[in-house]
């Protein structure tokens, strides 16, 4: 079958393919535009990830290509892998095309080399079992051995065969993840034998770090509602500590909208940390944190969320506070416990996060340590009370600086530490 470039790429796209492919001729390395990149392709998807198969030495092609494109190339000898990225931030990854056995469930597979028929068979589902050819003689060509792109045409997520779940645990999370952002639904086969393997529990195999990464990528989806409620539907998520979350996933849906309204760009990470505050009390999130690996900067954004939804501060259901209040009832709050906060609220406290967020979280006062130093208080804990005296003035008067200073002083000089 032959992809219909014209429609499907624009030109400096399709040049910059091409011009992989000629360098792959010249090296005598056949490449491949593989997986993702030819699935979206297909779905007329913009601005692409691209990730290439090499049939041949993927390390050298790539220090080549990084070569002539004056780009900067990192490499992953022991998986035969490198990644290229451009002076714009773009980058591309480059991997040796290879077949995979796994030893035991779970288990990470063992690599040997192997041309581009056996790299498609080690994928996940039919329509990641994809390939275009770059060559210059057969430019376009789609390799679909496993009937993908009509998979996709159909609207269907087929697994490539009955072990897929079993050797590969986190493909559970990733069919979901599929199936909701791109609207297909799982054949009965794959159903079944998705749901024998989540019977089974077949998750305990594989370490709690792969399956938080899987979790990421899946809560920084827009459909990540749907997501967890089709893992809840497959009996996965009493697996992943979410049972019983049911009644609060439609709080999802609020994070885009939130998202929106505060005007903050969120990751995987930040959105992570927001859900879990979401679905979990506080309690809950602790036990959840001791068996999941979440990085401490995460931790500490979902703690915050979970407190923020389950315990908000009273400040924050108020129809007009103070600005000092305000924002001293959030001070130091992060972007997750904002926007799960926004969520979880009604509009008194949508409008209070908005505000604090847009227009207070940033201000400080034009005072510090030093200038009372300089005045000759020495340093202390009323410190702390002054310069808060100095912003309150700031927020809730628009004081100038002469004006925080003086209230600053007048905390200094009222406390009990000369």
């Amino acid at each position: 079958m032959r992809l219909m470039m014209a429609g499907r790429l624009n030109r400096r796209r399709r040049d910059w393919l091409q011009g992989l492919g000629r360098l792959g001729e010249k090296l005598s390395m056949p490449v491949y535009l593989v997986g993702g990149p030819v699935r979206d392709l297909i779905m007329g998807c913009p601005d692409l990830d691209t990730d290439i198969s090499v049939a041949g030495d993927a390390l050298e092609f790539a220090r080549r290509l990084a070569d002539r494109d004056m780009a900067c190339i990192v490499t992953h000898p022991e998986f035969q892998s490198a990644t290229v990225t451009y002076a714009d931030g773009k980058h591309l990854d480059v991997v040796a095309t290879r077949s995979e056995t796994y030893v035991q469930p779970g288990a990470l597979p063992c690599v040997e080399h192997a041309d581009i028929a056996q790299d498609l068979k080690r994928r996940d589902f039919t329509i990641n079992a994809i390939a275009m050819d770059l060559r210059p003689r057969s430019f376009g060509q789609l390799l679909d051995p496993y009937a993908g792109y009509e998979h996709l045409r159909q609207g269907l997520l087929r697994a490539l065969h009955q072990r897929t779940f079993i050797d590969d645990p986190t493909r559970i999370l990733r069919a979901a993840r599929f199936a909701m952002r791109l609207g297909l639904r799982t054949d009965g086969p794959t159903e079944q034998w998705l749901k024998t393997a989540a019977a089974d529990n077949v998750l305990a195999t594989v370490s709690p770090q792969r399956i938080v990464t899987e979790l990421r990528y899946l809560l920084a989806e827009p459909t990540a509602r749907w997501a967890l409620a089709l893992l809840e539907q497959w009996g996965v998520l009493q697996h992943l500590g979410l049972s019983g979350v049911h009644s609060r996933l439609h709080l999802l849906d609020d994070l885009l909208r939130a998202q929106a309204d505060l005007a903050i760009t969120a990751d995987g990470s930040v959105l992570t940390a927001a859900t879990l505050g979401l679905l979990l009390q506080p309690d809950q999130l602790e036990q959840w944190l001791a068996v999941w690996p979440l990085t401490r900067d995460e931790q500490k954004a979902a703690r915050q969320a979970a407190v923020l939804v389950h315990q908000p501060p009273e400040v924050v259901f108020s129809t007009s506070p103070e600005s000092s209040t305000l924002y001293i009832g959030l001070r130091g709050s992060v972007s997750a416990a904002l926007l799960a906060g926004w969520a979880a609220g009604n509009l008194n406290v949508r409008r209070n996060l908005k505000r604090y967020h847009r227009q207070l979280a940033d201000v400080e006062a034009d005072v510090t340590g030093t200038d009372l130093v300089a005045l000759g208080y020495r340093p202390g804990p009323p410190f702390t009370a002054a310069l808060d005296a100095a912003l309150r003035a700031k927020l809730d008067d628009g004081a100038d600086r002469e004006k925080q200073m003086a209230a600053a002083v007048h905390v200094l000089q009222n406390s009990d530490t000369p």
